[in-house]
């Protein structure tokens, strides 16, 4: 959605590349990174790019399990993950100025999350379009990704209790 005219936005960027490299060659004035592991990784983002912006995705974490249960992607971990995942967001929220969008008002609040992100012109057609696709992560790659990452053990360190 918000890779467009002169914005880059990678997806699931963390999972091929180090916070510090994200960006490298990218010449767009406006960048950013959709990417589940953001939240594992905010403490790095923000001390990297002191002007990020974050927009967290409200869903009830027993909504989030039992999507992942139905995806075959629970691990024994997963609840671990879930619980660290709603700590840092709400640390997030009490200490930063994010946008907080809940999951089933996403494609409503298109326009509202561009706005944020880059502040540059909206297209309203292109959104329009973009909220008619169905648009997934392919979780075998992206998992493989993540396992292979420079990012892992500093993902599982947070996961494992280290904010």
């Amino acid at each position: 959605m918000l890779t467009y005219d002169k914005s880059f936005c990678w997806h699931e960027g963390l999972s091929k590349e180090s916070v510090e490299s994200l960006f490298n060659g990218l010449d767009f004035p406006v960048v950013g990174n959709s990417d589940s592991t953001n939240l594992f990784l905010y403490r790095e983002i923000m001390e990297t790019y002191p002007e990020a912006k974050f927009v967290l995705i409200d869903r009830d974490i027993y909504e989030v399990y039992n999507s992942l249960v139905n995806l075959g992607l629970m691990t024994p971990r997963g609840a671990d993950l879930l619980n660290r995942a709603e700590v840092i967001m709400d640390l997030l929220k009490d200490n930063y100025d994010v946008l907080s969008i809940p999951f089933n008002e996403i494609d409503n609040r298109l326009v509202e999350i561009w706005n944020y992100c880059t502040g540059l012109p909206v297209n309203e057609q292109r959104l329009k379009m973009l909220s008619s696709l169905r648009i997934e992560v392919d979780m075998n790659s992206y998992i493989n990704n993540v396992l292979k990452s420079k990012n892992y053990k500093q993902i599982l360190s947070v996961v494992l209790g280290d904010t």
